[in-house]
């Protein structure tokens, strides 16, 4: 008798199973590979008719537009789209608001190159996912990140100032001047190259401010007071937005980085 011969095996052809693994890892991580394929062969067909993008940054920017869109696309804030996808969807655009202009109803973008429409959609994406960010930061994180910026938050310190002006190798009458939170901003605008000078000033020191009339502004630092740093309620908006950006940079430079390993 002969003896039972065991099943036979079926073999799964390795790409099937390499298929499966892509699709789990896919449904996990939020974006497929398909995602990936088709936001890179985008991103590359785009920039190769980018505007003002020289080649020594083409690199990082691509990289840079590649991680934002996948993020955004495992968040589903935004669907993967090819470059014939968003040239349709751009093409559209300008007939929908050549039909605007002459007095049908339409849509569309309002003067767009294709290159301005393709960033502004990375904008949009961007902001998307910083909202995301802000909306899940609490106060506490918020306030956390100010006590360890502090410095980022200083006050104008409270300058007080004596202008000599010099013309033709004489003096004029001289004025004071004082530089503080409220003031600096305006002054600045007034006449930039003074006020830097003189925000680099210790008491008693002096700067020589060139004119482009060719006369001089003799600036000396008569008094210097601390403002100390605003406070925490003061600047929570400001904190927050730089927080937000921090961890936005933070986990899109981690993407780029991952995928050079």
């Amino acid at each position: 008798m002969n003896p039972a011969r065991p099943a036979a095996t079926r073999r799964i052809p390795g790409l099937i199973v390499a298929a499966v693994v892509c699709a789990l890892t896919g449904l996990l991580a939020g974006c497929t590979t398909d995602d990936h394929d088709v936001i890179s062969g985008a991103v590359d067909s785009i920039y190769e008719q980018s505007e003002g993008v020289t080649p020594e940054r083409r690199e990082t920017r691509e990289a840079h537009d590649v991680a934002v869109l996948e993020w955004a696309a495992e968040l589903d804030l935004m669907e993967p789209r090819s470059a014939k996808q968003l040239k349709r969807e751009y093409d559209a655009g300008e007939e929908g608001q050549q039909a605007s202009q002459s007095g049908e109803k339409g849509f569309g973008v309002t003067g767009m190159t294709f290159w301005d429409f393709y960033t502004e959609r990375i904008l949009q994406a961007e902001e998307l996912l910083k909202k995301g960010i802000r909306d899940s930061l609490s106060r506490a994180d918020v306030r956390a990140y100010y006590d360890q910026h502090l410095d980022q938050f200083e006050k104008q310190d409270v300058l007080t100032l004596k202008v000599q002006p010099w013309q033709d190798g004489r003096a004029r009458e001289p004025y004071a001047l004082t530089i503080d939170e409220d003031s600096v901003r305006v002054l600045q605008e007034q006449d930039d190259e003074l006020v830097a000078a003189a925000l680099e000033l210790k008491i008693g020191e002096e700067a020589l401010v060139e004119l482009d009339d060719g006369s001089y502004l003799q600036v000396t630092c008569e008094n210097r007071v601390d403002a100390g740093h605003a406070s925490f309620d003061d600047v929570t908006q400001a904190a927050l937005s730089q927080l937000t950006t921090e961890r936005f940079d933070t986990e899109i430079q981690e993407r780029i980085d991952a995928k050079d390993q």
